[in-house]
């Protein structure tokens, strides 16, 4: 086809003129299309085994960053490129950063995002539960005005974020039930946020205030979220075995205006694989009725919260805790005493936060003399945070061998939870090289690919030519979850260098701050 068309170029009387340049120019073509011409590049990384994010097998081959990119992938003749660093993989596996899709805390805060860096994260989802980091700022633009300082913050890693609905209830419900101009309002203030760039809502149900709203109050601002393309991730109104597939079918149902997502997906007191396939079978039902639902997990059996958790939703403020005290006191100390022993006794407490930091809640009593009842009446709701060994093993290992739920820490630098430390380290430790429990290429793709695709992030997520080069390259041999329920703070080993943006943003220190602040278009 090519001697045809070349032909058809000049005149049958000077045809055998031009046959050698032609072929000449075959030759060149064809050494051109398998030597393509390498513009400079930043980073040249040499034999890696790549893991694209998208669960294939790892393929052997060289890459090149150029700018923020992925420029090319394939082999490298070191001779034929132009790079400011060449780095030998060794042989050592080469994975997009990780995706966090529930993560905790405030670059305008706290500039010191180490933690997350350390184990391979390039990027955190922020404002959840319902509260969010626009709240302290006023106006219809708060969370524009929070995130136009965000953006001129040096950040470790990138963020994105929510619009918390608790925030937003705090700011115009004066009341427990919303009134029909105070959803009007929230509407308004959902809309403009997510206008501004916030990915979607995230709702606290089991927190207040996000306790108090009711269908007509959710499904209107689900309804707001769908028509600005946003999605409803949420921590449900309960995650107890015996209330949690009425708390799913709260979310399915808002889940008919917008995409919705289950929050570190648990059942509280629940046991057994067999239990775990009733919430997935429930799950993928909803699925197949045409709601886009999804969900992720942290890989630890103790929830981390606030102690208001095993207080009633009648006492959840400190107001409702003095009124309490005053007008119910028994009826709580009773609640109280019936929620521990549910919630596998004072022993499965343990303090995160305040006073009795490090201890549960039985040492406490045992140190103090005193009932466990009378400890938490001393703290009250808001007293303290906490860690709660709720879950059982069996059941959530059914959950992280799920293809379709997708990994979180939950995490944040400062909680006292060994997960915000620990996550991504101990999935590969414990949970592809100890216990096989996953093989590596889905375990990465619960991490990467499966938390973009939640989150429409076309960009990362993958390693391919022209996605962003959020990427890190280690040996799962040598990756280690140091943090433990002692010391929840130490950073995660084995996370050899990571790549945010395109640039090497750690070699087992902070190396430079390179995220970016990621607005919803």
């Amino acid at each position: 086809m090519f001697l045809i068309s070349y032909r058809s170029l000049f005149p049958d009387r000077i045809w055998y003129r031009h046959y050698w340049l032609g072929f000449v120019f075959v030759v060149s073509f064809l050494a051109c299309d398998s030597q393509p011409s390498f513009q400079p590049a930043e980073f040249c990384i040499l034999d890696v085994h790549l893991l694209d994010g998208m669960g294939s097998e790892p393929v052997q081959t060289d890459l090149l960053i150029a700018g923020d990119s992925i420029y090319y992938i394939g082999a490298i003749d070191t001779s034929e490129i132009q790079a400011e660093k060449i780095i030998s993989g060794d042989g050592r596996y080469l994975a997009p950063a990780f995706i966090d899709l529930h993560a905790h805390g405030d670059p305008l805060i706290s500039e010191n995002f180490n933690n997350f860096l350390a184990q391979g994260v390039g990027t955190i989802v922020l404002g959840q539960d319902g509260s969010s980091p626009d709240y302290p700022f006023a106006g219809l633009n708060a969370f524009r005005t929070w995130a136009d300082s965000a953006s001129k913050t040096p950040l470790d890693v990138n963020v994105l974020s929510f619009v918390g609905h608790g925030s937003t209830r705090r700011k115009f419900v004066a009341d427990d039930k919303a009134t029909a101009d105070e959803i009007t309002q929230m509407e308004s203030y959902i809309r403009q946020s997510l206008q501004d760039g916030a990915w979607g809502m995230s709702t606290g149900l089991e927190y207040y205030p996000g306790l108090n709203a009711d269908s007509t109050e959710l499904h209107a601002l689900a309804r707001i979220v769908g028509q600005n393309e946003g999605m409803v991730m949420s921590h449900m109104r309960s995650e107890d075995n015996d209330q949690i597939e009425k708390a799913i079918d709260e979310l399915v149902q808002q889940g008919r205006y917008c995409p919705v997502h289950i929050s570190h997906l648990k059942v509280v007191y629940g046991k057994g694989e067999q239990r775990a396939q009733e919430i997935l079978t429930q799950i993928k039902a909803a699925k197949d009725n045409g709601i886009q639902i999804s969900a992720d997990l942290y890989p630890y059996l103790a929830s981390y919260t606030g102690i208001g958790i095993v207080f009633p939703t009648w006492c959840k403020t400190k107001e409702q805790f003095e009124s309490a005290k005053q007008n119910r006191i028994q009826e709580l100390r009773m609640y109280l005493e019936n929620r521990i022993k549910q919630r596998n006794g004072p022993e499965a407490t343990l303090f995160c936060s305040g006073p009795y930091t490090g201890k549960t809640l039985a040492e406490v009593a045992a140190e103090e003399g005193k009932h466990y009842v009378d400890i938490l009446m001393e703290l009250g709701p808001v007293g303290t945070s906490g860690a709660y060994f709720v879950m059982n093993e069996e059941l959530q290992n059914t959950f992280i061998k799920d293809p379709s739920i997708a990994f979180c820490t939950d995490g944040s630098p400062t909680m006292w939870h060994p997960r915000g430390y620990g996550t991504y380290a101990k999935i590969i430790e414990a949970y592809t090289v100890n216990q096989n429990l996953l093989d590596l290429p889905l375990a990465i793709y619960k991490m990467t690919g499966l938390p973009a695709e939640i989150l429409k992030l076309e960009d990362r997520g993958k390693i391919q030519v022209g996605a962003k080069a959020d990427m890190v390259l280690f040996d799962p041999e040598n990756v280690q979850a140091t943090a433990d329920y002692v010391n929840p703070r130490s950073l995660a080993k084995g996370f050899d260098l990571v790549w945010i943006n395109g640039n090497l943003a750690w070699d087992g220190q902070r190396v430079s701050r390179s995220g970016k602040l990621l607005l919803k278009e």
